[in-house]
């Protein structure tokens, strides 16, 4: 049968909507009451940056003009938080010789766009083309087909050069402030804080000498004369410290002003000061610091760190203007943590009811913009919100409830956890929490079960709860004591735990990844180190130190002595061998700074109590100062506390300097000397109060690193004036009349702060001189300058010839001269008569 055109044409059209049709019943679900739609798509591509250098990256983006709608009951799997997205995605690259290479983009993000880290390794022009597959989005409501889509292809082009990176800022040279403006990434390795979990330690610089910057009175303190002779104001010792919460953020100190018992709050205020300058920024009355966080959070709307101050009642404080943000109830108690974006961790710990549980204050749906019902939506179909990406807990009183991350059942063959037994979380090398080190078998600082147990649980993602590893370390001697609340160190880094046993004093080392024993005994530490022991890891070393004032470096993963040094000895003063390392120890860069104390101070108080601080490799000593102090706290170069022998904050770090500079004659000859004079004091904010200004009226001098410890005693605690002081360089320059640098010497400072040189130009003609201060490890430098104008010397006039005399003035004054001779000569003669006679 033959079939004309026109009906050969329809039957075609009919095939292929039939197929269309069918090829809709095959994808579609059977859902009634549905719209379908079809959508056309735009796709847009761009590469940058254009020109790039080979193999330099360059960056694909692409983006579609329609956003992925929700689709909750059919979410596409690997989407930031299971919301909308594009799948399928792929580029088409050519390359310069006309190779093709295809690149997969994977899913987008919830607006519709991704990108791709493209390294290009040729020379040449480049061309980029990005393809939209075909794909539908269904709902219950309708069925939605977006179209294939092709972009326009996009050149970029890939040279020989290569493009230069933005530099950086190199570290500062001279006296700076916070803020650090954000384009100085490279600071951020100077610009650590001082919060709760020390995550930042390796960010902090401390001193390099006792260089004190401020004080500020804290309250009565000192001798109180009179009738009570010399006995000083109540201290606060033993159970009453007046300063704790010690923290640093930003360049702001934090503390607590505590005027009663140190646990009652209400008691005391929360004080803000610049950490530059003591400058008061505000109080809060009636609460205290119970601990500080820096929280990174990152979402598709926000990013950032925030950073927060907890006091009492588990309310949180803004530390820049001391006001309450929010608070949370129903808190639980367990095992303090910092995540790796900085969040408070809780670590719920218990093998009696094999009980594991992570809370995380930043769990909550409520810190974020999520409302009631859109919580409930979360929690019914899973999908994250553009409002849950939104961090907002100000003003919101938080249950503490929902702040559960995850729980986990124990194994059941635990040991029980007795009342001196610890848990501490390790991180990996990334800053994560990766598991809980846990011992059992302290009963109290007397008596440990034999054996002693140690063992690790996981708290990664997937794992939490497993047992990773458990050790029974028998006993070493009968009723020998370990005692964790008194001595222990956990090096996460080098992957040892060490545990110290009180009668001998000796210490054991273990693996953190299979409990076994590595080293130990160590050699013994001092007899008086029975009472506790301070100690601290850092470089691969802990350091420890107690009643005995000896300080000792072991290698953290052989337990070898490396050195050892002491506080000085108390002698006549005290009743100890040597000043006793109690209160504060930290390993911080690359020194020791440990303070002394004891548990309840002795009235009259002694003396001679320093804060120490030492090289961590070597163990020299690098400076002290005298001064009974309690906790300190240290960042940006600068450490803080309360010295108890007058009840002042001290504020020792690295001080403003000023130079200056006069010449004299300002106005000169040509081959005159010329004397440079001036001084360099040092400015601190310390210098300024009304104290100083009228010791010093002509300023503080500057002194040198050496004299520094003596010289600061005699500045800020009224002890003698040393005499042996001495002060700083001073380089002297000039810029000559003809624009040349000229070097014209360098002179020491005297203990008053006065220098002079005395100098002769070279040539005549104005002159720029030049002083300059380079610093030290106690000042900033600073640098000032003055002129002088030197004349041409005069050109020396000779001497008129005399004219002759006239003959009759020739006769008169040889005349003259004859008289005067024969005159001397009877003279003469007379003498010699006179002395013949008898």
């Amino acid at each position: 049968m033959k079939i004309s055109k026109n009906k050969k044409a329809t039957l075609i059209a009919l095939f292929l909507t039939l197929t269309i049709a069918a090829s809709l019943v095959a994808v579609l679900p059977i859902v009634k009451a549905q719209t379908l739609e079809y959508y056309p798509t735009f796709i847009f591509v761009v590469a940058a940056p254009n020109p790039v250098g080979v193999n330099q990256p360059t960056l694909i983006v692409t983006w579609t003009q329609a956003l992925p709608p929700e689709t909750p009951l059919h979410p596409v799997p690997g989407t930031v938080g299971g919301r909308a997205a594009w799948e399928g995605l792929t580029y088409t690259v050519t390359k310069p010789d006309g190779t093709k290479e295809t690149l997969a983009l994977g899913v987008t993000d919830p607006v519709g766009g991704g990108y791709y880290r493209y390294v290009p390794d040729t020379v040449g022009k480049y061309s980029v083309q990005a393809h939209f597959p075909a794909q539908w989005k269904n709902t219950t409501t309708f069925n939605r087909l977006y179209a294939a889509a092709d972009s326009k292809i996009e050149t970029f082009v890939v040279q020989q050069e290569q493009l230069a990176a933005v530099p950086g800022v190199p570290l500062p040279t001279e006296y700076w402030t916070r803020p650090i403006f954000a384009y100085n990434r490279d600071w951020s390795q100077i610009a650590g804080n001082w919060i709760t979990g020390l995550k930042d330690l390796p960010y902090i610089t401390g001193p390099d000498t006792a260089h004190v910057v401020w004080t500020e009175p804290y309250f009565f303190g000192g001798i109180a004369g009179g009738t009570s002779g010399s006995l000083s104001y109540h201290t606060g010792s033993a159970y009453e410290a007046k300063f704790s919460g010690a923290t640093i953020m930003q360049g702001i100190l934090y503390y607590n002003l505590n005027l009663g018992s140190s646990s009652t709050a209400s008691q005391g205020k929360v004080v803000a000061r610049d950490l530059r300058t003591g400058e008061l920024l505000w109080e809060k009355n009636g609460t205290g610091i119970t601990m500080s966080t820096i929280y990174d959070y990152e979402s598709p709307n926000q990013h950032g760190v925030h950073p927060y101050l907890w006091v009492t009642g588990n309310r949180v404080i803004d530390p820049f203007s001391g006001t309450e943000l929010f608070s949370f109830t129903n808190v639980p108690s367990g095992t303090e943590a910092v995540g790796q974006k900085g969040e408070r961790l809780i670590y719920q710990w218990d093998p009696a009811l094999r009980w594991l549980a992570l809370w995380d204050f930043s769990a909550p749906l409520t810190m974020t913009g999520l409302s009631a019902s859109g919580i409930a939506q979360f929690l019914i179909d899973k999908v994250e919100t553009t409002s849950y990406w939104q961090w907002r807990p100000v003003g919101k009183q938080i249950n503490g409830t929902t702040g559960y991350r995850w729980n986990a059942t124990l194994p059941t063959n635990l040991p029980p956890r007795l009342s001196r037994d610890v848990a501490e979380v390790v991180y990996d090398a990334d800053g994560a929490p990766e598991m809980l080190f846990c011992t059992s078998g302290a009963i109290d600082r007397y008596r440990t079960t034999d054996p002693f147990i140690i063992y690790a649980v996981s708290v990664e993602k997937g794992r939490e709860g497993t047992l990773l590893w458990k050790t029974q370390f028998k006993m070493p001697f009968a009723n020998a004591t370990f005692d964790p609340s008194y001595g222990y160190v956990l090096d996460g880094e080098n992957r040892v735990v060490a545990f110290q046993e009180r009668i001998t004093r000796q210490w054991y080392g273990f693996d953190l990844d299979t409990g076994n024993k590595l080293w130990g005994p160590t050699v013994s530490q001092p007899p008086y180190d029975y009472y506790s022991s301070y100690a601290v890891v850092a470089y691969g070393k802990f350091y420890t130190g107690s009643w005995s004032g000896i300080l000792q470096a072991f290698d953290i993963k052989t337990g070898e002595l490396l050195w050892t040094n002491s506080t000085d000895p108390c002698e006549l003063e005290g009743p100890y061998e040597n000043w006793v390392i109690r209160g504060t120890m930290a390993p911080i860069d690359g020194k020791i700074y440990l303070t002394t104390n004891e548990h309840s101070h002795t009235q009259p108080l002694y003396r001679t109590w320093k804060s120490y601080c030492f090289n961590a490799t070597t163990g020299d000593r690098l400076w002290d100062l005298t001064g009974l102090w309690e906790e300190f706290a240290i960042a940006d170069g600068y450490m803080v506390n309360l010295n108890e022998l007058d009840e002042q904050i001290y504020t020792i770090g690295k001080g403003p300097s000023a130079t200056t500079v006069a010449a004299s004659p300002k106005i000169s000859v040509h081959g005159n000397s010329v004397l440079v004079e001036g001084s360099v004091t040092d400015i601190s904010a310390g210098t300024k109060s009304d104290a100083l200004t009228a010791r010093f009226p002509n300023g503080v001098p500057a002194v040198s690193d050496d004299s520094m410890t003596a010289w600061m005693e005699y500045v800020y605690m009224q002890m003698p004036k040393p005499t042996d002081a001495t002060g700083v360089e001073v380089t002297l320059d000039a810029i000559d009349p003809n624009n040349n640098f000229v070097h014209i010497g360098t002179v020491t400072s005297d203990a008053s702060g006065f220098y002079s040189y005395q100098w002769t130009p070279d040539v005549p003609g104005k002159y720029t001189v030049i002083a300059t201060f380079a610093g030290s490890k106690s000042y900033w430098p600073s640098q000032t300058e003055t002129s002088i104008s030197v004349s041409e010397a005069p050109t020396p006039t000779q001497p008129e010839p005399a004219a002759p005399l006239p003959p009759f003035e020739m006769y008169t004054l040889y005349a003259t001269i004859a008289i005067i001779i024969a005159v001397a000569i009877v003279g003469l003669m007379l003498v010699r008569i006179l002395r013949k006679r008898p």
